[in-house]
């Protein structure tokens, strides 16, 4: 039996939604990511490898473009503490996991619409 990634499962849901998605394997390749493409959101681990998503959340937010993103957290750490230490890292907004289908394209939504005031054609 095959497993699903989070974040296969995460593409699939809002590639559903008709988005275009990229995916970064780690925390390096999702400050590269940024660094190379524009980006409306980002959904931030804050567990990842090699760079975790409070690290690269800081990095993203010195870019030149840096402040435009629109970055949520995603984390199984549910305590108000969590939450304070991503806002401070940078994250504009805070999912826990497990995320169900529905939340998660509610926030990106959400805040593909603050961004840009319209979502889709």
């Amino acid at each position: 039996m095959k497993t699903t990634s989070s974040r296969e499962y995460y593409r699939a849901v809002l590639e559903g939604e008709k988005l275009i998605v990229d995916v970064a394997e780690d925390g390096d390749e999702a400050v590269n990511l940024a660094r190379a493409h524009e980006y409306d959101v980002l959904l931030m681990d804050v567990r990842m490898p090699t760079m975790d998503g409070l690290a690269a959340t800081r990095l993203i937010r010195g870019l030149p473009n840096g402040h435009s993103i629109s970055i949520i957290g995603l984390s199984a750490l549910a305590f108000p503490r969590d939450l304070e230490v991503g806002l401070a890292s940078g994250m504009d907004d805070y999912l826990v996991k497990p995320i169900q289908p529905s939340a998660l394209r509610g926030m990106v939504m959400r805040w593909l619409v603050r961004k840009s005031g319209t979502v889709g054609d």
